[in-house]
């Protein structure tokens, strides 16, 4: 599989993906407010940015597997 940068907005499963971390633990810093979201309707949205930044990670590497 192919990987491609993670967008700047981002699932939760997404940036679970991306940062290898369970969506779970993602929610809770997200509670905690460890890790900004915005919530449009019933969906859950975060930064890529934000993620990199609460995991001390750049940017670029964060990455999704590309659909094929």
């Amino acid at each position: 599989m192919t990987r491609v940068p993670a967008p700047k907005l981002m699932t939760l499963e997404e940036g679970s993906e991306s940062g290898r971390h369970p969506v779970r633990t993602l929610r809770m810093w997200i509670a905690d407010g460890r890790l900004r979201a915005t919530r449009p309707g019933r969906r859950v949205l975060i930064r890529r940015a934000d993620l990199a930044a609460c995991l001390g990670v750049p940017e670029s590497d964060l990455e999704i597997e590309a659909a094929e």
